[in-house]
């Protein structure tokens, strides 16, 4: 019943030529700053997902605030991320009427689906972005086996022969993998009453072959969406675990951990710069959702978009 609930919240109407055209005018009048965007922290672009109140579809914005639509049917495409050379997107999509994971080119071309439909890997808003490993061999992400269970595990599938190995087995949702940057471990959100994290959830790490699960954070809360940075040593993850719901760091061990934002609206789905000195996110303080930058040095927050259209998951 919770799946046929949720499935009535992804429409299938096509997106009309002059909705694209108003909100490229739009986004591209609104970008108010883009902290060092262009320079080494976002070689290819920020992606993000985008609803107009008809479907979702996956957009890149340029340095200079310039908007190209990369997907454009009649089925949602959301959760886009960069492969480590910026040459792929890695995203999901609901083109077979199964949520799958997708690789296209950084244009939008030649798009392609490498997991098999047996793997529901999830609706939009519980999903996160599939992640790559640093040698772009390899994409993590979560689904749901419904031919043998109820639950969503860990996955990775190679990117070039198909191959996918489980990498979680529990009576548990296990959501939102992150590789670390040498691929040795893996980051990731589990719930602890079977409510996919919608509630509590908790961050986990657990190696590539599935061994030495490891609990990092313990609160009756939601803890979600984790990400290591650049360099490993910290993990960037979004907690309500105050009532708001906010962007929280920690050591990638689990110590010292610090909440970034202290909005009263909702700041979500965190993702690192390149560099490990800013991060990009979802914010709804302005009373819709937008993108945003936090230089973390000075705590410095500034919109990337700023319009009455709904961004969503970016990514740089």
């Amino acid at each position: 019943m919770e799946i046929a609930i949720m499935a009535k919240n992804f429409n299938s109407n096509s997106r009309s030529a002059w909705m694209l055209v108003a909100l490229t005018v739009m986004m591209s009048a609104g970008v108010v700053a883009l902290l060092n965007f262009g320079s080494n922290s976002a070689e290819g672009g920020i992606l993000f997902t985008q609803f107009d109140g008809t479907d979702y579809e996956i957009y890149v914005m340029d340095g200079e605030g310039n908007i190209e639509q990369l997907t454009d049917n009649s089925v949602d495409d959301w959760g886009a991320g960069w492969s480590p050379d910026y040459s792929q997107i890695a995203f999901r999509s609901m083109q077979n009427g199964y949520s799958r994971i997708y690789v296209m080119n950084a244009d939008g071309s030649h798009i392609e689906a490498i997991t098999p439909d047996t793997l529901h890997a999830g609706f939009y808003g519980q999903s996160g972005i599939p992640s790559w490993s640093a040698d772009g061999s390899q994409i993590a992400f979560e689904a749901t086996d419904y031919t043998r269970d109820i639950y969503s595990d860990i996955y990775v599938v190679n990117v070039n022969s198909g191959d996918i190995d489980q990498i979680t087995d529990d009576n548990h949702n296990n959501m939102h993998p992150d590789f670390s940057p040498n691929g040795s471990q893996i980051a990731y959100a589990s719930d602890n009453f079977g409510e996919e994290c919608f509630y509590t959830c908790d961050i986990f790490v657990i190696n590539r072959d599935g061994t030495n699960e490891r609990q990092l954070t313990d609160t009756y809360s939601m803890d979600v969406f984790p990400q290591f940075s650049p360099d490993g040593s910290q993990i960037a993850f979004h907690s309500e675990r105050t009532g708001n719901s906010d962007i929280y760091v920690m050591n990638a061990n689990g110590t010292n951990e610090r909440n970034l934002t202290n909005s009263p609206s909702l700041d979500r789905s965190a993702r690192w710069s390149a560099d490990g000195d800013s991060l990009l996110f979802r914010s709804e303080r302005d009373g819709d959702s937008d993108i945003y930058t936090m230089t973390l040095k000075s705590g410095e927050v500034a919109p990337v978009s700023f319009n009455n259209m709904m961004e969503m998951s970016p990514d740089w």
